[in-house]
């Protein structure tokens, strides 16, 4: 625009024209071609968020997962513990009862049986004439060898 421009009409040579139709075509190119790289922008965008939401889906499964198969490898290892500490405890029981057995300190026990007329005694075959009634069963005794002697001051 000229400088001595106030505010009259402004006559443009076709050239002009064209050329100003043509900046504007350009404009309106690079406008609609801004348009469809932010419109590609935001769905790249979503995708990756899509594909975010599924890794961390993924990631979440298999986090689970692993938790369970720890939580399975502990009840099993607990479950051995105690077959193990079960055993262990039979095993010393054994040992302790033929020692005792050994030192002829043990009492001997005879084997009890149901009682006459029950459904376990006649799935085992025990008629009533072969059953025999036990009528005590004698305890393991603890005996003191030494006397336990107080303080003076807790007799006083």
């Amino acid at each position: 625009m000229p400088e001595d421009y106030h505010g009259g009409a402004t006559f443009w040579s076709p050239k002009k024209v064209e050329e100003a139709c043509d900046r504007q075509a350009q404009q309106d190119a690079d406008k609609l071609l801004q348009q469809q790289q932010k419109e590609e922008e935001i769905q790249q965008r979503q995708i990756r968020k899509e594909a975010k939401a599924v890794m961390l889906e993924q990631r979440h499964q298999e986090a689970s997962t692993a938790k369970q198969r720890r939580l399975e490898l502990k009840e099993e290892k607990a479950a051995q513990r105690e077959e193990n500490w079960i055993a262990r405890a039979a095993d010393r029981q054994l040992k302790k009862d033929i020692k005792m057995a050994k030192k002829g300190k043990m009492p001997v026990q005879e084997p009890t049986l149901p009682p006459i007329g029950s459904a376990a005694g006649q799935a085992a075959g025990v008629d009533k004439q072969d059953a025999v009634e036990v009528t005590s069963v004698a305890l393991p005794k603890a005996t003191r060898t030494r006397k336990v002697q107080l303080p003076e001051r807790y007799l006083a």
